[in-house]
């Protein structure tokens, strides 16, 4: 859902110069109202990117670009009870021209019932992207594969819930959502069941599986839309804080009118701190599309190498090279696509 600048902006000025004065200038106590938190987090990316067709350069540019941008503000009302807003500004690569959008990408209610129930009504983060970024640590530098190929999307508008069973040995989350995700929050004809369920048997270990069912927000009403169903296994592994390895394995099927379209694809990755200061991280996706009515078989392979300097708490900056390399079979003999960038990648957050 689109909206203007101004709207965050106000809201911003609004918390800062109201009510008692912030210390550190994040949070606000009052007895009388609960407690009033604010965050800020963006990625500034300083690259050059090429994209290359059968060995012939056809785009290049070079220079800093503000990936994303959020302010967050969270309200505690009681023990159970709270509220949440996110606007999320990006810049909108549409063919209509180059510009900063803002988008809200959380505006919900939360209720924390118990460890085993926590209940969402609003826009809500989805049970998967969020959660595999939040283990990743580097959504500054890629998005998760679901978020690149527009499989899944991070939010929606819906109603979820989640929670903890048997001291933290299982997790799950499950939502009902309009299915176009933050960018289009519209009601459709249809929603989507999207959802997670994890096994932790010993520390740091996590396996999660992942379902996914609808249309993603383009079934309306006298259009078919597009089915899709995702299914998703992630496992990963970190002894302590400063590292972690995972492995994940996704399938999509979507329908279109009869028409058949699978993904599949490999992602693994790692990360890992060492010297206090210093940090490495690594990522590889193998991914294959084919459609059912032609001989279209779509190849990609993507690597990326990153080293990483921790400044403070609040400032983490890497040196990245990102390539992706897809290969077309079929009608499209032999073709092929390269996509290269390489820079500084920063993130900074309070």
């Amino acid at each position: 859902m689109k909206t203007s600048h101004i709207i965050p902006a106000a809201i911003a000025l609004s918390l800062l110069f109201s009510g008692n004065a912030m210390a550190g200038g994040i949070a606000v106590d009052n007895d009388d109202a609960g407690k009033l938190t604010i965050s800020s987090k963006f990625f500034l990316n300083a690259t050059q990117d090429k994209t290359a067709a059968n060995g012939a350069t056809t785009a290049k540019s070079t220079g800093l670009a503000l990936d994303r941008a959020y302010l967050t503000v969270k309200y505690k009302i009681n023990d159970i009870w709270s509220m949440k807003l996110t606007a999320d500004a990006t810049l909108n690569t549409a063919a209509t021209g180059k510009k900063t959008e803002v988008f809200i990408k959380n505006a919900f209610v939360q209720a924390n019932f118990a460890p085993e129930l926590q209940f969402n009504i609003g826009v809500i983060g989805t049970p998967w992207i969020g959660y595999e970024n939040g283990l990743d640590e580097h959504r500054y530098i890629v998005k998760a594969y679901l978020d690149t190929k527009k499989l899944d999307g991070s939010a929606d508008a819906g109603i979820g819930i989640s929670g903890k069973f048997a001291d933290g040995l299982v997790g799950y989350a499950a939502t009902v959502v309009n299915g176009g995700g933050y960018g289009d929050i519209a009601a459709t004809d249809a929603v989507d069941y999207n959802s997670r369920i994890g096994i932790y048997p010993v520390e740091g270990l996590t396996l999660d599986f992942q379902f996914r069912s609808g249309y993603l927000g383009t079934k309306t009403f006298g259009a078919a839309g597009e089915k899709s169903t995702l299914l998703q296994a992630m496992t990963t592994y970190g002894a302590t804080k400063n590292y972690r390895v995972g492995a994940n394995y996704i399938q999509n099927k979507k329908d279109v009118a009869g028409v058949e379209t699978k993904t599949r694809a490999i992602v693994a990755w790692g990360r890992a701190k060492f010297a206090n200061d210093f940090g490495l991280y690594g990522r590889y996706e193998n991914s294959k599309v084919d459609l059912s009515t032609a001989a279209i078989d779509e190849k990609e392979n993507r690597f990326i190498v990153a080293l990483e300097y921790f400044a403070n708490k609040n400032i983490s900056m890497s040196l990245a090279w990102d390539q992706a390399k897809t290969t077309e079979a079929g009608h499209i003999a032999g073709a092929t696509s390269k996509e290269s960038r390489y820079g500084l990648y920063t993130q900074a957050k309070f």
